[in-house]
């Protein structure tokens, strides 16, 4: 069983999967926003993160969507929506895909979508060397936050990815969450479903969430954040926050 944080203990129940960079603290941020008598979140470490850096697994999207699964059946869950961020938006909607009467809502911060990703190939290139080379990992940081942070927090986001994490699964979570095309298991979703896009993301604007989630949900509404790139649980918490509770409480 993966590692897990949880916060609150109210009835509305959310679980929440990190992105690439991340691990268990990446939503730790919405706790400014949530009432904890009215939620129970649990933000998951993924296989080779964190404090599950110790727990072997093939590292890809699809074992994240059994390890949500098997994290809510260990707390009795038997519904509950789903936040994640970036890769961790692609692994939550397998969850949605496999078991939609549990899944009672999804919030996609930054998501990457069903298909696999277009990369050209000098950016192909600075993906695939990023587990060895935390000057690769910090471009890849500091483009998708369009290169207007202070380096402090790029390189304290580096800083956690490189010791926080097995440079193996790195590279395997990568692969999976570019390479692999689920769009045949996403499609006529009927969750309802909340996409977030960063206005300063260079990497998943609300243009290409457009083209990845519009026409394969029901019930999708897509918000640009204005003031945020690729991570606005860093950039812009309290406004996600409120996003997230509007988007709960609906």
């Amino acid at each position: 069983m993966i590692n897990f944080d949880r916060y609150g203990h109210g009835e509305r129940k959310l679980i929440g999967l990190h992105g690439w960079y991340g691990d268990r603290r990446t939503f730790k941020p919405l706790e400014l926003s949530l009432d904890p008598a009215t939620v129970e979140c649990a933000w998951l470490s993924h296989r080779g993160y964190d404090s599950s850096i110790d727990i072997a697994g093939r590292y890809d999207v699809a074992e994240m969507a059994s390890d949500a699964l098997a994290v809510a059946d260990r707390l009795g869950w038997t519904t509950f929506s789903l936040i994640g961020h970036s890769m961790g938006g692609k692994a939550a909607q397998l969850v949605a895909a496999a078991q939609p009467g549990r899944v009672e809502s999804l919030i996609l911060v930054s998501p990457v979508s069903a298909d696999p990703v277009p990369f050209d190939g000098p950016t192909r290139a600075v993906f695939d060397s990023a587990p060895g080379s935390s000057d690769n990992r910090r471009m890849i940081v500091d483009s998708s936050t369009g290169s207007r942070l202070s380096p402090v927090w790029v390189n304290q986001v580096v800083a956690n990815s490189v010791h926080n994490t097995k440079a193996e699964a790195f590279a395997a979570y990568f692969r999976s969450w570019a390479d692999e095309d689920f769009s045949a298991t996403i499609k006529d979703m009927a969750v309802r479903t909340l996409v977030l896009a960063g206005a300063q993301d260079q990497v998943i604007s609300a243009e290409v969430c457009e083209a990845g989630f519009r026409g394969r949900y029901r019930n999708l509404v897509i918000k640009e954040l204005e003031g945020s790139g690729h991570y606005p649980m860093d950039e812009v918490p309290l406004l996600l926050g409120a996003e997230v509770l509007g988007h709960l409480q609906a």
